[in-house]
């Protein structure tokens, strides 16, 4: 007997065709689904499209039955994208430069053209190439996020990098998902009148929009007043311009966005946004369980050859186009290939596009399984890649450096060229905002030689205007101290609390039998301890920090302590710190 025979024959089996029964079963799946791929350190968006598959009609039939289900998936992905509306900050691009706009441009559509031709290839009729080409070039800002996020490197420079990319790529999807519904519909006529009829549905959507920011703001003020009814206007808000979006044939999802964009601007909305969240957290599995439910075996073998295609282009073709476009760019290799490799996966705007397409009769069942098996097998293996990409490319980092263009304006060397070296220092800061900003200013006020390196390029040109002993350099680049005097230095600090950057720093010290003080940062009490095992002299914990000396001067403001002792502790730390910084932390374990 057959497993989907084996459970229908259950007795309990009777329910499954209960809504309530079915969502519960499949939240339930989806929790111990998303727990297994958690403990692997994976993203849990494969892991719900895996249980869908698994649980849907053509496996053990548990779920895929109730229409309750495919309408809170719906809600799910509205809430979804609103979210994402709500935290497009067009800024970044600003600050990070035209560079990263000018990759990301190219990317989608060197990626895009090769996926279209490839589909073309295999017989597929244009306007499901166009799907194809579309759902390859952009990647998925769930996983890329919550990868960078996990390992705190979003505020690194290839986190700054793959944000700024994945926002134009999100642009280009909203577009898409605005756009290609309704192109070349079964019941259209031809592509250009059927393109003349999308631009005036957009002509009257963006009246609209317009009419609806006049209204938004005042409206967001009115309501928020209460935190119950704010919550309930930005759902009530982000449903009606969804529905507006599917009347006009745009789709709910690019009106759901469209509202979340709007909630951006005003100056009370995005607060009450922020508690859509876990509303996104309950739902968005259902979507995601719904769409892997659809994977059926025969669609699958039917659409082999366009999945191996299509990984061999999401995962190898576009994570190199990237690395070459970032290099040309004047990116270092290192900055350029962790942000390549973090990039080569579909993204859930795929998911998103593939089920707009089917439901408008535009792409045929078997894509959409297509789509669905491509982008597990793409998120699965882009998260082992950017996992292992700082490994892969100490390995390889004789090579890819052939492709760095040198003299470029985030090239470190080129402030280098006249000397060779840069100007000598006592003392080399890694990391120039806030408690870097803090020493630099505590360091010139007693008349310390320092240098100051940071990776943010907008950072660096915003202060080398106010003290030109500011230079760009990612601590963890080993080539970057080829053009230091090590010799001079007394102590390097870095105070970026990334335990990635943290180890290289010290090992590209230790490497170069640096004797003086290093000097590093980091979260908590175990991330100390692994550092000061690896060779730091002193690690700093600066929430701990803190608390200590608040403590402090809160008990010498209660009188709480008497201040000969408060004296005596100053002394001791000083005295502590003082040695530190001539050898080895006297606590550090060896």
């Amino acid at each position: 007997m057959y497993p989907t025979a084996a459970f229908a024959a259950l007795p309990w089996s009777d329910l499954s065709g209960d809504p309530l029964v079915e969502v519960a079963l499949a939240l339930g799946l989806a929790a111990v689904g998303g727990a297994l791929f958690s403990w692997a350190r994976q993203s849990t968006l494969p892991a719900y499209l895996l249980v869908g598959a698994v649980a849907g009609p053509a496996g053990l039939g548990l779920i895929g039955k109730s229409e309750t289900m495919r309408v809170l998936a719906e809600i799910g992905v509205l809430v979804m994208l609103f979210l994402v509306g709500v935290r497009l900050d067009l800024r970044t691009l600003a600050r990070i430069g035209t560079g990263p706009v000018l990759v990301a441009v190219t990317q989608v559509a060197v990626v895009g053209g090769l996926g279209f031709a490839l589909a073309l290839v295999l017989d597929y009729r244009a306007v499901e190439s166009i799907y194809i080409g579309s759902a390859a070039a952009i990647s998925s800002t769930v996983i890329v996020v919550t990868l960078l996020g996990d390992r705190k490197e979003l505020d690194s420079l290839h986190g700054k990098l793959a944000v700024a990319i994945l926002i134009v790529q999100d642009i280009f999807a909203v577009c898409a998902l605005f756009v290609l519904p309704t192109l070349g519909g079964s019941e259209q006529g031809g592509t250009l009148s059927a393109l003349a009829l999308a631009l005036g549905r957009l002509g009257v959507f963006f009246l609209i929009v317009v009419s609806a920011f006049v209204i938004f703001d005042p409206l967001s003020r009115a309501f928020s007043k209460s935190g119950e009814t704010s919550f309930v206007f930005l759902i009530s808000w982000m449903l009606g311009l969804g529905i507006a979006g599917a009347l006009l044939g745009l789709g709910e999802e690019a009106g759901a966005f469209t509202a979340g964009v709007m909630v951006s601007t005003a100056s009370h909305g995005h607060i009450g946004a922020s508690r859509l969240a876990p509303v996104r957290d309950f739902l968005v599995p259902l979507f995601f369980l719904t769409l892997g439910s659809q994977v059926s075996l025969e669609d699958f073998s039917a659409a082999a050859p366009l999945v191996l295609g299509l990984l061999a282009l999401v995962v190898a073709v576009k994570p190199l186009l990237l690395f070459f476009l970032l290099t040309r760019a004047r990116f270092g290799a290192r900055a350029s290939f962790l942000t390549a490799l973090s990039m080569g996966q579909t993204s859930e705007f795929s998911l998103l596009l593939f089920a707009a397409g089917s439901e408008t009769g535009q792409l045929t069942g078997h894509l959409s399984s297509a789509i669905a098996v491509t982008s597990f097998a793409s998120f699965v293996v882009s998260i082992f890649m950017a996992a292992n990409a700082p490994s892969v490319y100490l390995r390889g980092e004789g090579l890819l450096k052939r492709f760095e263009r040198k003299g470029g304006t985030f090239d470190v060397a080129a402030e280098a060229e006249a000397s060779g070296k840069l100007p000598v220092a006592s003392v080399l800061v890694f990391g120039v905002g806030r408690i870097g900003a803090v020493l630099l200013q505590e360091l010139r006020r007693r008349g310390v030689s320092y240098l100051g390196l940071d990776f943010d390029p907008e950072v660096v040109k915003d202060l080398r205007s106010k003290d030109p002993r500011i230079y760009y350099g990612d601590a963890e680049d080993p080539d970057l101290f080829d053009f230091i005097e090590l010799k001079a230095l007394r102590v390097v600090v870095s105070t970026a609390r990334s335990s990635v950057a943290s180890e290289a720093l010290i090992r590209a010290l230790r490497e170069r039998e640096f004797e003086g003080t290093i000097v590093v940062a980091a979260d908590d009490e175990e991330g100390s301890r692994k550092l000061y095992e690896l060779g730091a002299d002193l690690v700093l914990v600066p929430y701990r920090d803190a608390a200590e000396l608040a403590t402090t001067a809160i008990c010498e403001a209660l009188s709480l302590v008497p201040p000969s002792v408060l004296s005596e502790q100053a002394d001791d730390s000083s005295v502590r710190d003082s040695g530190s910084l001539s050898g080895r932390h006297e606590g550090a374990p060896h």
